[in-house]
This record gives C-alpha cells, structure tokens and sequence, in this order.
C-alpha cells in the first residue's frame, strides 16, 4: 500500500523501504484491551507510529480500545498516527450523511478531533461517487481528516475518482490499499517452504517471516514512495514475531527465485485491476 511515512533514509534523504503500520483489525475480537494496549506499546517501543483501524472494526471497538489509550491522537504534537475507515455495508452506505456519520463516530471513539487518514473502505456502487467524493472533501475542509486514502477499489475506479477531484477542486486521494494476493495457492506455499528447507536447513524462517522479508526487501514497495506494510495480529507474540521479521535482512536468492516461480504459478488467478 502507499502510505504515509516512512523512517529508514538513504544518503540523498529519500526513504529506502517501506514503513510499518499496525493493523487494529483484532482489537476487541480475539484481542481485549489489556492485550491491544501491550501490542500497540510494543510497536511503538520499536519505533514505529502508525496504526490502522476502520469504523466496522469489532463493531467499534478497534476504535474504542486505541482512542482509550491516552496517545493524543490526532493532536498536533502526538506522534503516532491514526487511520480508520468508512464502509459500505453492515447497514451503511457511502452517501454524503452514512459518511460524515461513520467519520464524527469514529472521531469520538477515538477521542480525537482529526484522523491523519480516512479512507472509503470500499465503493458504495448504489451511491454515485460524486455524492461521495464531494462529503469527503466538505470534512476535510473542517479540518476532520488530513489525507483521503481508496481501499479496495479497482484501477479504473482510482482513476475516475482522481479525475473527479480534480475537476472539482477536491481533495484527491493519496493513499491506496488493496489486496495483493489471492488465498488457497497451495502449490505456490510449498515450492517457497521447500526453497526456504533447501536454503536454510534447520535455520530456515518461517512462510510468515520470508513473506515479510520478501515485500520489505524484494518487492517493488518503496519508501521513497510512502509505502508501507500493515501488519495484523491475534495476539501480542504474534506481533513480536512479525516485528522481529520485518527487522531481519533479505532472502537468499534461491528462495527469491522460489518467490518469484510461485508467483507464475497463480498470477492468473490474481483479480486484475482494472476490473
């Protein structure tokens, strides 16, 4: 995804990989509060500053549970920042009202007065984007977010809604998150976990910890782009586990090799984007 910030800086000043996003997704599911705190502590105690979250998160509680955490979010001297989103379903819409509402909730829920990233979770096809795009734009004028990200829209659709807010004079999106891969890959899983055996032995990392190493060191992610990784968890060993991943170094380039065959393997099946 292409994101906000990013800390590790080449010689010319320019990021050199992408930075690192906590994704709240679990908190107040299979994580309560006591566990999402010890979770976001650790991620900060790493250096790390953003996290993300949506309105539908746990029915609110993702929200609840950050903004109970005293981080001064959205403040001008608080240096961690926040995302959430508004969506579409489960009894919303992204008419100009369901998003001014979804956004004021999540703001109260968070107890802060601006979020650093709102973005639309996913298009509303029964509401003409222009409806939506135009009540963005309105909240960002009153100061109630900072950057307008797309998550989960299709290339063309990206397209049209910066031509839109263009056109208009309306804030135009500069973060966008999608899905990069498609479940069920058995034979492509098992052609790396045999090249990470092959290459490391006894020593080799886990799928999770290759995969995590793989975007931050041989994908075409890029600090200098504001990209960036959101990491999700179920439980703070979890996290520890991803964040000591994102730390190590790059792959061996057998199992670069593997990464890049298993890829062939299911790049017909990836959804195309401009859907």
């Amino acid at each position: 995804m292409s994101r906000m910030l990013s800390q590790t800086l080449a010689a010319s000043g320019a990021p050199t990989r992408p930075s690192t996003v906590l994704g709240a997704m679990e908190m107040g599911r299979r994580m309560d509060a006591a566990a999402s705190a010890e979770a976001v502590r650790a991620f900060l105690e790493r250096g790390h500053k953003e996290l993300d979250t949506a309105f539908v998160y746990a029915d609110g509680q993702s929200e609840s549970i950050l903004g109970g955490l005293g981080l001064g979010l959205g403040g001008g001297n608080c240096r961690v920042k926040i995302a959430t989103k508004a969506h579409p379903l489960a009894g919303k819409s992204l008419k100009a009202d369901s998003v001014r509402s979804q956004l004021e909730t999540s703001l109260k829920r968070l107890q802060c007065a601006q979020v650093d990233l709102f973005y639309l979770h996913a298009p509303d096809h029964s509401t003409p984007v222009e409806e939506t795009l135009h009540a963005c734009h309105q909240l960002h004028l009153e100061g109630k977010f900072v950057e307008l990200g797309l998550s989960n829209y299709a290339a063309w659709e990206v397209a049209e809604i910066c031509t839109l807010c263009k056109n208009h004079g309306w804030i135009q999106p500069t973060v966008y998150q999608v899905s990069f891969w498609k479940e069920h890959h058995f034979k492509a899983i098992a052609l790396v976990e045999k090249a990470l055996q092959t290459a490391y032995g006894s020593s080799a990392p886990s799928m999770t910890s290759a995969a995590l190493r793989w975007m931050y060191h041989h994908s075409q992610l890029q600090g200098a782009h504001r990209d960036a990784v959101i990491l999700g968890m179920s439980s703070v060993e979890q996290l520890d586990q991803n964040l000591v991943a994102t730390e190590e170094g790059s792959l061996k380039p057998a199992v670069v090799d593997a990464f890049d065959e298993a890829w062939r393997l299911v790049a017909h099946e990836c959804p195309a984007y401009f859907r």
